[in-house]
């Protein structure tokens, strides 16, 4: 979908009246791809939707569960190495929070979202339980990192 900033404008991230692909909502927020080229998470708000064009919404978006506005990608041939990768740390932070599934629009039983951080990436187990549920996509420059290490697995 696409949407229109009505926010205050910051070059670097966001342009009043500019229109940004959103690849799906998470809570109150929108994932929107930003002025940087990457995904960032921003306060819906300060979007308005902008009915998209069908013509071209096959080319943006490969899947959208429809019900809930979710993005869901298509399972990457690595999954299984990235999920090796993903889950072989130890948290470096933890919150009391279970993890929140976006789609089914509840707490996940007995699953925490605890943090994770590697040579500068940042990850959480809401990440890994939407990448592996739903092939939600991973931030692409994070995910070009786990597959060069991934590489000999």
């Amino acid at each position: 979908m696409m949407v229109k900033y009505i926010g205050i404008t910051n070059p670097v991230q966001l342009v009043n009246g500019k229109l940004y692909k959103c690849l799906g909502k998470e809570y109150e927020f929108y994932r929107v791809i930003d002025e940087s080229g990457e995904d960032y998470l921003y306060l819906a708000e300060d979007f308005e939707i902008i009915e998209p064009n069908p013509a071209q919404e096959e080319n943006d978006i490969q899947y959208i569960y429809r019900d809930k506005g979710v993005y869901v990608g298509e399972a990457i041939p690595q999954k299984r190495k990235v999920l090796h990768f993903l889950k072989a740390f130890r948290p470096t932070s933890a919150t009391s929070g279970k993890v929140f599934d976006v789609v089914s629009q509840q707490s996940v039983d007995n699953l925490y979202n605890v943090c994770y951080e590697y040579c500068g990436f940042f990850w959480s187990e809401t990440d890994i339980y939407h990448f592996e549920k739903y092939n939600m996509p991973l931030n692409q420059s994070f995910l070009n990192f786990v597959l060069t290490k991934t590489s000999n697995i």
